[in-house]
């Protein structure tokens, strides 16, 4: 997995949330154990419209893209954070999964032709 941090010039001396950014990214990425994986994680750390921290992720694999926001909040407690995150790590690997099925599918009729 590729991981990318962006974090907003106003909220650069905020090491707390850097250092929540910096856990949920960890994590993320040590969920994708396939060496051939070209997901590509982007976090931003930056101000909502009405001033509040948020982070936001984009996860990209192949043609799948998901972006959720996170209030700093839900991504503190580990127990949490490692929940939201498995969620979404899960929604990637159930399209790859069906974007393989579809793949061997097609190999299939091709065979059978």
């Amino acid at each position: 997995m590729k991981v990318e941090k962006q974090i907003d010039d106003a909220l650069k001396g905020r090491d707390d949330l850097i250092r929540i950014l910096d856990a949920a990214a960890d994590f993320l990425a040590s969920r994708d154990t396939d060496a051939d994986s070209e997901v590509t994680a982007t976090w931003h750390l930056r101000s909502g419209p009405n001033g509040e921290p948020g982070i936001t992720l984009d996860l990209r694999d192949e043609e799948y893209t998901r972006a959720q926001w996170f209030p700093p909040n839900q991504l503190v407690p580990t127990d949490m954070r490692e929940l939201r995150l498995v969620q979404l790590w899960n929604d990637v690997l159930q399209q790859r999964t069906h974007r393989q099925m579809r793949k061997v599918n097609e190999l299939i009729s091709q065979l059978e032709d």
